[in-house]
Protein backbone atom coordinates (compact mmCIF):
# COMPACT_ATOMS: atom_id res chain seq x y z
CA UNK A 1 0.00 0.00 0.00
CA UNK A 2 1.32 3.57 -1.07
CA UNK A 3 -0.19 6.23 0.22
CA UNK A 4 0.66 10.24 0.27
CA UNK A 5 1.17 12.00 3.97
CA UNK A 6 -2.75 13.27 3.68
CA UNK A 7 -4.25 10.02 3.29
CA UNK A 8 -2.22 8.82 6.28
CA UNK A 9 -5.56 8.53 8.03
CA UNK A 10 -6.64 5.25 6.33
CA UNK A 11 -4.47 3.74 8.55
CA UNK A 12 -6.56 4.23 11.46
CA UNK A 13 -8.81 2.30 9.73
CA UNK A 14 -6.50 -0.99 9.40
CA UNK A 15 -5.26 -1.04 13.16
CA UNK A 16 -5.11 -4.79 14.23
CA UNK A 17 -3.97 -5.68 10.44
CA UNK A 18 -1.06 -7.51 10.31
CA UNK A 19 0.81 -5.41 7.12
CA UNK A 20 4.58 -6.08 6.97
CA UNK A 21 6.57 -3.32 5.93
CA UNK A 22 7.83 -4.00 2.58
CA UNK A 23 11.57 -2.80 2.92
CA UNK A 24 12.98 -3.23 -1.13
CA UNK A 25 9.10 -1.13 -1.70
CA UNK A 26 10.21 1.66 0.44
CA UNK A 27 13.61 1.75 -0.93
CA UNK A 28 12.18 2.37 -4.61
CA UNK A 29 9.57 5.10 -3.63
CA UNK A 30 12.36 6.98 -1.07
CA UNK A 31 14.99 6.96 -3.68
CA UNK A 32 14.84 9.07 -6.90
CA UNK A 33 13.39 7.20 -10.01
CA UNK A 34 15.81 6.31 -12.56
CA UNK A 35 16.76 8.74 -15.84
CA UNK A 36 14.83 6.59 -17.98
CA UNK A 37 11.85 6.48 -16.16
CA UNK A 38 12.11 10.07 -15.43
CA UNK A 39 12.84 10.93 -19.04
CA UNK A 40 9.24 9.05 -20.09
CA UNK A 41 7.49 11.18 -17.00
CA UNK A 42 8.63 14.47 -18.13
CA UNK A 43 7.82 13.78 -21.73
CA UNK A 44 4.00 12.47 -20.95
CA UNK A 45 3.80 16.17 -18.45
CA UNK A 46 5.09 17.75 -21.38
CA UNK A 47 2.92 16.30 -23.90
CA UNK A 48 -0.03 17.20 -21.53
CA UNK A 49 0.93 20.79 -20.95
CA UNK A 50 1.23 21.54 -24.47
CA UNK A 51 -2.47 19.75 -24.89
CA UNK A 52 -2.00 16.56 -26.58
CA UNK A 53 -5.94 15.89 -26.64
CA UNK A 54 -5.73 12.39 -25.65
CA UNK A 55 -3.47 12.73 -22.97
CA UNK A 56 -5.00 16.17 -21.68
CA UNK A 57 -8.53 14.94 -21.86
CA UNK A 58 -7.34 11.71 -19.55
CA UNK A 59 -5.78 14.05 -17.05
CA UNK A 60 -8.81 16.34 -17.31
CA UNK A 61 -10.59 12.88 -16.30
CA UNK A 62 -8.10 11.91 -13.99
CA UNK A 63 -8.85 15.30 -11.52
CA UNK A 64 -12.27 15.21 -12.24
CA UNK A 65 -12.38 11.07 -10.69
CA UNK A 66 -9.82 12.45 -8.25
CA UNK A 67 -12.26 15.05 -6.84
CA UNK A 68 -15.38 13.41 -6.89
CA UNK A 69 -13.82 10.30 -4.87
CA UNK A 70 -12.07 12.20 -2.55
CA UNK A 71 -14.85 14.21 -1.43
CA UNK A 72 -16.79 11.39 -0.74
CA UNK A 73 -13.78 10.22 1.57
CA UNK A 74 -13.05 13.70 3.58
CA UNK A 75 -15.05 12.33 7.08
CA UNK A 76 -12.65 9.04 6.50
CA UNK A 77 -9.31 11.06 6.06
CA UNK A 78 -11.10 13.65 9.08
CA UNK A 79 -10.76 16.62 6.18
CA UNK A 80 -13.40 19.31 7.19
CA UNK A 81 -12.51 21.86 4.21
CA UNK A 82 -13.06 21.23 0.55
CA UNK A 83 -10.96 23.76 -0.01
CA UNK A 84 -8.05 22.33 1.53
CA UNK A 85 -8.97 18.58 -1.04
CA UNK A 86 -9.28 21.19 -3.86
CA UNK A 87 -5.70 22.58 -3.34
CA UNK A 88 -4.41 19.04 -3.47
CA UNK A 89 -6.46 17.93 -6.35
CA UNK A 90 -4.88 21.15 -7.95
CA UNK A 91 -2.07 19.99 -7.20
CA UNK A 92 -2.69 16.74 -8.69
CA UNK A 93 -3.80 18.51 -12.06
CA UNK A 94 -0.18 20.28 -11.52
CA UNK A 95 1.94 17.32 -11.63
CA UNK A 96 -0.06 15.81 -14.19
CA UNK A 97 1.23 18.30 -16.54
CA UNK A 98 -2.05 20.55 -16.67
CA UNK A 99 -0.91 24.10 -17.15
CA UNK A 100 -3.78 24.90 -14.83
CA UNK A 101 -6.92 22.97 -13.08
CA UNK A 102 -9.57 21.74 -15.16
CA UNK A 103 -12.35 23.93 -15.22
CA UNK A 104 -15.27 22.06 -14.40
CA UNK A 105 -19.14 22.62 -15.43
CA UNK A 106 -21.80 24.76 -13.43
CA UNK A 107 -23.74 21.42 -12.87
CA UNK A 108 -21.02 19.04 -11.85
CA UNK A 109 -19.80 21.58 -9.38
CA UNK A 110 -23.15 21.86 -8.07
CA UNK A 111 -23.29 18.18 -8.04
CA UNK A 112 -20.39 17.86 -5.92
CA UNK A 113 -21.46 20.94 -3.33
CA UNK A 114 -18.13 22.94 -4.67
CA UNK A 115 -19.92 25.81 -4.99
CA UNK A 116 -18.23 28.68 -3.96
CA UNK A 117 -14.84 26.77 -2.63
CA UNK A 118 -11.66 28.50 -3.35
CA UNK A 119 -9.83 27.18 -6.83
CA UNK A 120 -12.15 25.53 -8.24
CA UNK A 121 -12.71 26.60 -11.84
CA UNK A 122 -15.99 26.98 -13.47
CA UNK A 123 -16.10 26.52 -17.49
CA UNK A 124 -17.69 29.04 -19.15
CA UNK A 125 -19.63 27.25 -21.29
CA UNK A 126 -19.75 23.79 -23.34
CA UNK A 127 -16.28 22.71 -24.32
CA UNK A 128 -15.51 20.01 -27.31
CA UNK A 129 -15.10 17.45 -23.82
CA UNK A 130 -18.70 18.36 -22.09
CA UNK A 131 -19.96 15.07 -23.48
CA UNK A 132 -22.35 16.20 -25.70
CA UNK A 133 -21.13 14.10 -28.98
CA UNK A 134 -24.26 11.85 -29.80
CA UNK A 135 -26.65 14.67 -27.90
CA UNK A 136 -29.11 17.61 -28.39
CA UNK A 137 -29.56 20.12 -26.55
CA UNK A 138 -33.12 21.14 -25.71
CA UNK A 139 -34.97 24.55 -25.42
CA UNK A 140 -34.57 23.97 -21.49
CA UNK A 141 -30.30 23.70 -22.46
CA UNK A 142 -30.51 20.15 -21.34
CA UNK A 143 -28.46 17.52 -23.04
CA UNK A 144 -30.38 14.11 -23.76
CA UNK A 145 -29.75 11.45 -26.03
CA UNK A 146 -29.92 12.22 -29.79
CA UNK A 147 -30.91 8.82 -31.30
CA UNK A 148 -29.26 10.25 -34.32
CA UNK A 149 -26.04 9.17 -36.08
CA UNK A 150 -22.83 10.91 -35.65
CA UNK A 151 -22.21 10.44 -39.54
CA UNK A 152 -25.42 12.55 -40.44
CA UNK A 153 -27.79 10.19 -40.89
CA UNK A 154 -31.08 10.30 -39.42
CA UNK A 155 -32.38 7.32 -36.55
CA UNK A 156 -34.73 5.18 -37.84
CA UNK A 157 -38.27 6.16 -37.04
CA UNK A 158 -40.14 4.54 -34.24
CA UNK A 159 -43.34 2.87 -35.03
CA UNK A 160 -46.19 4.50 -33.15
CA UNK A 161 -49.26 2.80 -31.32
CA UNK A 162 -48.95 -0.92 -29.79
CA UNK A 163 -46.76 -2.24 -26.68
CA UNK A 164 -43.14 -3.25 -26.99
Amino acid sequence: MVLSEWESSFLQELKGVNIPVDNELREIITNPIDSESQELMENIRSRISKGDKVLSKSAKGAYQAFLGYYLGQMKRMRMNRKEQLVDIANDFAAMSGLQEPPSLTKMLVGKMGLKGISGIKISSGQDEDDGSQGKKKTSQGRWEPSHGHNDGRRAPKQKSGGRR
